[in-house]
């Protein structure tokens, strides 16, 4: 019932997965191997039975009571434990895929100044500043975070030329994430979007639209269907969901796009591997945490989605944690909070897929549902 109860949560435009119990095992390596067959949900599955099995030898008095459920505990964290650390040791991709190099930037852009009028060219000169110095690294492409560019994309003059300007001067791509508007509601209406896009040498734009919005934070659940909605004030953002996508395809592979907090979403990375994503970037502003644990926990929680895909991950944070992380799970990079900065990796573009990531939550959902019936056949037995 947990596990059915946490799946549920994570769910539709109301879904919020944060503090999933599998997430507690984000940084120990050995015990998370096997998530690429059961999924974050199937490893809080095995979390909650391991503790239920020590929870057995609390409620006895007798010693072999107390020791059984002790000693059958001891041994399924063993058996996790050493399972994880004999695919680890083992691990290798099933094809030596192509490298590309990364820079991922750390801007740090305080938000107490990010969206005033009056700081706009301040912004756009520190992302050309920090550009520049990337390119001397020579790297496939270059990350910002979400909302790095602080305007409406089209709309707002010469900022369009002044991205495009850049990546022809330097020669290589820029993901960057900013805001647009279009009049593309069923009857015409004005749509904004948290949006992001690839601005390419050759003078193109791929974009990707948020698609999973911070319910109550960047729009209210169903406002899109139902737009009296959007007249309710709560403080909202009232962005307009974009349409599914699929991925980014940029002449530094192609890559699943999760934007702020849609990398907590294991279905929405799983999709993008499924449709042939080599990685995975995650770019987000989490400055509006503050010296909270928000964006530690943020950062973990991506963690998994490497694991789940057997996929490099590549995170770009305003104010941190930016990190890079290998399929394994193991973090090869990452920057210090508060801090600006810049990462440059070399990861690896990779296209097995996992058993989890064919197959998603069904193994799990069946066991939970054939665990829930035994539970009340046992009960209805014991009653008589």
């Amino acid at each position: 019932l947990w596990v059915l109860l946490e799946l549920i949560r994570s769910r539709g435009e109301m879904g919020f997965s944060w503090g999933a119990i599998g997430y507690g095992l984000s940084r120990h390596v050995n015990f998370i191997q096997t998530v690429p067959w059961i999924g974050l949900f199937g490893l809080g599955f095995v979390l909650v039975v391991i503790n239920y099995v020590f929870s057995l030898s609390l409620g006895t008095r007798g010693r072999l009571q107390k020791a059984v459920p002790m000693v059958i505990g001891i041994v399924m964290v063993a058996a996790l434990g050493l399972q994880g650390w004999f695919v680890a040791s083992n691990y290798s991709p099933k094809e030596n895929g192509e490298s590309v190099t990364l820079a991922i930037v750390q801007p740090n852009v305080s938000l107490k100044v990010k969206w005033e009028p009056e700081f706009r060219d301040s912004t756009f000169s520190l992302i050309e500043r920090l550009s520049r110095i990337a390119a001397n690294v020579d790297p496939d492409m270059i990350i910002f975070p979400e909302t790095s560019a602080p305007v409406y994309i089209h709309h707002e003059e010469g900022v369009m030329d002044r991205m495009v300007n850049l990546t022809e001067e330097l020669a290589i791509p820029i993901y960057i994430g900013f805001l647009d508007a279009r009049y593309d509601g069923p009857n015409g209406e004005l749509n904004i979007y948290n949006s992001s896009g690839v601005f390419t040498p050759d003078n193109k734009l791929l974009k990707y639209d948020k698609s999973h919005l911070l319910p109550f934070g960047e729009a209210l659940p169903l406002s899109w269907k139902f737009r009296f909605l959007l007249d309710i004030n709560f403080g909202q953002a009232n962005f307009h969901p974009g349409r599914e996508a699929p991925p980014v395809k940029s002449s530094a592979g192609k890559f699943g796009s999760l934007i702020c907090f849609e990398s907590i979403f294991p279905e929405l990375s799983r999709r993008y591997v499924r449709e042939g994503a080599d990685y995975l970037v995650n770019i987000t502003n989490d400055g509006w945490f503050g010296s909270t644990p928000g964006p530690y926990q943020h950062a973990e929680m991506c963690i998994l989605r490497s694991v789940e895909t057997r996929r490099y991950l590549v995170r770009s944070a305003n104010s941190g944690v930016s990190m890079v992380v290998d399929p394994l799970g193991r973090i090869v990079g990452e920057l210090e909070m508060d801090k600006e900065g810049m990462l440059v990796e070399q990861i690896q573009r990779l296209r097995e897929q996992t058993f989890y990531t064919r197959t998603g939550e069904w193994l799990v959902v069946i066991t939970c549902l054939l665990f829930c019936v035994i539970g009340a056949v046992l009960g209805r037995l014991g009653d008589h």
